[in-house]
């Protein structure tokens, strides 16, 4: 067990500690660990300060870590440094190659002997696969009466979702917790690394739309999601782009995925904006993506993967938030002051979580949410003398 003293002695006894989260089990023989997440991209990169954790925890001896994803979701991860080894389902593969891929997955699994497992899902897969893992220690969230039964006996230390709202950072975290592992404030970071192939290739890209790649800072904007309720409306992006062009005078780049209707609010936006701002809506990877963003000196977008992206990469972040909690799901800064989530905070139905108002999809606390708010949020977390 690591005593390096990043890892803080909590101001709660330990006491109180074994009571909030259960006795901890043994780690003194954790030589190879698992963790579980079958999620979106967000979700999949806000456990990543787990993976962190982990390897700093065990660093002083022979250690490893490996994950567990959906295929969508491993980009984010293959350029981990703190990650040995993914294991990928494709949940998309009809039932007959399903079935071999998932019998061959599982061998995968039990030959790397796995001593721990953190399973950080809710569902049955999750669960099933720490099980049969044959890790000594396996720690799930608690289902209560959800999923199949005796699903509880699959796991042994169980966490259960807190009552008040936490981020979901916090909460991955307190899969470290329920075993004895208390990471320390400046161990809580997000990682994304796109790799060095994504970012020539996202260069290549843009010579097409002939910008130098070395000296391209600009501000991306993700107005789309795949969720319409959690949509701002477009004239809003509008606004906010004639905005920026006037006040900071920095390219101006949007990005969404591949749908027609994200390539569609693009179009128009682009259309009323009167400036052309560079439209890579659906032109690039995720990994791609990242690549830009990492060149990016300011990023505003709707609660959505991109966001996540641009936060772990440590840009000044703007989050505009409808139904979901933004205590919950904000663009996580670890306390360092460059992120910030906008709603409308005066309507008491927030959070509400719904997909939209009435029978619309459409929520009105985005249709309602003012352009200015959102210029405040930019205002206070971005120092204009460094991105200008």
């Amino acid at each position: 067990m690591n005593n390096n003293k990043s890892f803080h002695k909590h101001p709660i006894s330990e006491a109180l500690l074994k009571h909030r989260y259960g006795n901890y089990p043994d780690l003194s023989n954790v030589q190879r660990c698992l963790v579980i997440k079958f999620a979106h991209i967000g979700d999949v990169l806000l456990t990543t300060p787990v993976f962190r954790c982990l390897y700093e925890y065990f660093k002083d001896k022979e250690f490893e870590i490996d994950a567990m994803v959906y295929k969508k979701t491993e980009p984010l991860l293959r350029h981990n440094k703190f990650i040995k080894q993914i294991h990928i389902v494709d949940h998309h593969k009809s039932n007959q190659r399903r079935l071999s891929k998932e019998w061959n997955l599982l061998k995968a699994v039990r030959n790397r002997k796995y001593d721990l497992v953190l399973n950080m899902n809710s569902g049955d897969r999750g669960a099933i696969s720490g099980f049969l893992s044959g890790a000594k220690i396996r720690v799930s969230l608690n289902p209560g009466n959800k999923g199949m039964y005796g699903k509880k006996k699959l796991s042994t230390h169980l966490i259960s979702y807190p009552i008040k709202p936490r981020h979901a950072v916090e909460r991955n975290l307190d899969f470290l917790r329920c075993i004895g592992i208390h990471p320390d404030v400046s161990q809580r970071q997000l990682y994304l690394d796109p790799g060095e192939k994504s970012r020539k290739s996202l260069y290549s890209k843009l010579k097409d739309y002939k910008i130098h790649a070395p000296n391209f800072s600009p501000v991306v904007i993700s107005p789309t999601t795949r969720w319409r309720f959690k949509s701002w409306r477009t004239d809003g992006f509008v606004d906010l782009i004639k905005y920026l062009n006037n006040n900071f005078g920095l390219p101006i780049v949007l990005v969404g995925g591949e749908e027609p209707l994200d390539l569609e609010i693009s179009k128009e936006i682009v259309k009323n904006s009167g400036i052309e701002p560079l439209d890579l809506t659906g032109k690039t990877s995720l990994l791609e993506l990242a690549a830009l963003l990492e060149k990016t000196k300011l990023f505003v977008g709707v609660d959505s993967a991109p966001m996540h992206m641009a936060s772990t990469l440590k840009i000044p972040t703007i989050g505009i938030f409808g139904p979901t909690n933004a205590a919950e799901w904000a663009p996580w800064d670890n306390g360092d002051g460059f992120c910030k989530a906008v709603a409308m905070e005066e309507f008491s139905c927030l959070p509400c979580d719904l997909t939209g108002c009435g029978k619309g999809k459409v929520s009105d606390c985005l249709v309602q949410l003012p352009v200015e708010r959102v210029i405040k949020a930019i205002n206070d977390v971005v120092d204009l003398q460094v991105i200008t």
